[in-house]
């Protein structure tokens, strides 16, 4: 197996890259060929099944994760997906916590089953800081549809 050496011209040292022809070369022949490889490219990636959802009340902002797996994703008002992730949920009684906290983002969703009302707060960190807030007054009426399983 050979490795290309490409050389680093800001600090003067050699830096491996590796081909990606080197990859492909490694895959068995048939696995990634003819029309199987174009319904591979192509298939769709199953929609996570998100049971727990808040939809802001004046913006149209959605935050919609999965209480069993921690799953999110933020979209606008439009269904364009802004944020994706996974946290981690807490159950405490009719309350659905999702908290998710790393380096470029810190998401909290607070989901009352019982009193049927949410709040998030969305804080993107890197590259740009921007931050988002979610409160729904009345997730009975909230159609969400971005991601919800059939």
């Amino acid at each position: 197996m050979r490795m290309s050496v490409k050389q680093s011209k800001r600090a003067g040292r050699a830096l491996p890259v590796v081909a990606l022809s080197l990859f492909l070369l490694a895959i068995p022949p048939g696995i990634w060929s003819g029309k199987d490889a174009l319904a591979a490219a192509v298939a769709p990636l199953p929609r996570p099944a998100f049971d727990c959802c808040l939809v802001d009340d004046s913006s149209g902002l959605t935050l919609q994760f999965s209480s069993s797996t921690g799953d999110y994703q933020v979209a606008d008002q439009s269904g364009a997906i802004l944020l994706t992730g996974t946290g981690k949920v807490t159950k405490k009684g009719c309350v659905k916590t999702l908290n998710h906290v790393a380096l470029d983002r810190r998401v909290r969703g607070v989901l009352d089953t019982c009193a049927e009302r949410g709040n998030a707060g969305i804080q993107i960190l890197m590259p740009a800081p921007c931050a988002m807030t979610i409160t729904d007054r009345d997730t009975d009426d909230n159609e969400c549809v971005i991601g919800k399983s059939d």
